[in-house]
């Protein structure tokens, strides 16, 4: 009820003034409304209760075989994060980064693309719907980066301000490395980081 309403609000702001890209809180499958904008819409999920992405986005047979592996000893998110902080080292980019958008679903007669973003270095991805061309998928997310850099590191600020349930974690960054660490121990997360390089995935990864 509460997505409905968000999204109902949008885009009866959207009759009065002009908007280019729609921000809003929570996956965009099975939301009212969505259908009717006719400007990109991008929806951040920070609970994720369902491997979404892996189990009906990625069609790519050897980075879904590694994700699956992967998701054998560790959660879709901290998978991705993993991803992520490997690409970056191995590239050096301190840029906003997305895992390769899949289609995940439909809204009506129109495509729902997932991925995982990552504004800010060492922090937990957030997995993300859109809608909209996919052309302009990297774009929307370079428009968003700025807004992600507080109050909450990482997650776009405007969405951090209507989610009064939120937290401010000023350890968040290092301790998302320690939370992976603990969890997994250092072997199972070299030998995982060493496959993701031996198989050349850095293509499922794109900077903005």
């Amino acid at each position: 009820m509460a997505l409905d309403m968000e999204a109902q609000y949008a885009l009866e702001y959207l009759r009065l003034f002009p908007v280019d890209v729609v921000l809003l809180d929570g996956a965009l499958m099975g939301r009212n409304y969505v259908s009717k904008f006719s400007v990109p819409l991008i929806g951040h999920v920070k609970d994720v209760r369902s491997n979404r992405y892996s189990q009906g986005g990625i069609v790519d047979g050897g980075f879904r075989d590694y994700v699956n592996k992967a998701l054998q000893v560790m959660e879709e998110p901290l998978v991705m994060h993993m991803v992520m902080e490997t690409y970056r080292a191995r590239n050096k980019s301190t840029n906003a980064l997305i895992t390769r958008p899949y289609v995940v679903g439909r809204v009506g007669d129109r495509e729902v693309y997932g991925f995982y973003v990552q504004y800010l270095p060492a922090t937990l991805p957030i997995y993300t719907e859109y809608v909209g061309e996919p052309g302009m998928i990297q774009h929307v997310v370079s428009r968003i980066a700025p807004l992600s850099t507080m109050p909450r590191l990482g997650y776009p600020a405007p969405l951090y301000i209507v989610d009064r349930v939120a937290k401010v974690n000023a350890d968040f960054r290092g301790g998302m490395v320690r939370l992976i660490m603990e969890k997994l121990g250092g072997e199972v997360l070299s030998e995982l980081r060493g496959m993701y390089l031996r198989m050349g995935l850095n293509e499922y990864v794109k900077s903005n």
